[in-house]
């Protein structure tokens, strides 16, 4: 609507009735952050005529400071309520629920991508563990050829590494699109939002990497410090 503190004392007019403007606020979300925000006007009611004013489906909103038990104040704006509108039943809630209400489908998918991250990133540690293991017992008495030959413990995880490192780089890469593209469609429902950028893609796939780093120099370091007199021994 455009109003500024300048229109302070001008008339406005709601449905068939003028009103005078006595304060402006800044812009805020009273419904869900799905939504647009829209043109808000609050006013003052009727006190000679409350229920009149509130409507079918009005509230009155009630601000509890430094209570220890909410409920029996509840109890006694119950028994207030009953007393000056003993026809109409007396509901409540409390606003933070309402709102907490509001985002239950987000916390979902929240903690199902949580745990589901975590159970995948385990399962692929594990998966690459086993690999790494097998293919350092595959080239046991290459590893061990190379330590006879003065290559140190750096070379050896260096060979390793550069085996395995480019799947997971590669892995990581795959997945960018497939992560940008649904992270900015889940996005697309809220109209004020964040821009996806490089840097989280970027941390996220660092992390990964790391992780499968030091999954695979765990076992690689264990086959580079073996005896190699123990891998070249023949039966």
């Amino acid at each position: 609507m455009k109003i500024t503190d300048e229109d302070l004392g001008q008339s406005l007019l709601l449905g068939n009735e003028n009103s005078m403007i006595t304060g402006v606020v800044k812009d805020f979300n009273y419904a869900s952050l799905k939504q647009e925000l829209s043109g808000l006007v609050m006013y003052v009611a009727d006190p000679s005529n409350v229920a009149e004013n509130l409507g079918d489906k009005g509230s009155i909103y009630i601000r509890l400071s430094n209570v220890k038990d909410a409920f029996a104040v509840v109890d006694q704006l119950k028994y207030i309520y009953n007393k000056l509108e003993p026809a109409a039943p007396f509901e409540y809630y409390f606003l933070d629920d309402a709102f907490n209400n509001l985002y239950q489908a987000e916390d979902r998918l929240s903690t199902f991508f949580r745990y589901f991250t975590f159970l995948a990133i385990s399962v692929a540690c594990l998966g690459l563990f086993g690999l790494v293991t097998f293919t350092t017992e595959r080239r046991k008495k290459e590893i061990g050829i190379r330590t006879v030959f003065g290559a140190s413990v750096r070379a050896i995880l260096s060979l390793i590494t550069k085996e395995f490192a480019w799947i997971v780089i590669v892995g990581w890469a795959l997945a960018i699109p497939l992560t940008w593209w649904a992270m900015d469609r889940w996005l697309s429902d809220f109209p004020y939002r964040i821009s996806l950028s490089v840097t989280m893609f970027a941390t996220g796939g660092s992390v990964v990497i790391g992780l499968a780093l030091i999954t695979i120099w765990l076992q690689a370091a264990k086959a580079a410090r073996a005896d190699p007199m123990e891998s070249l021994r023949t039966e």
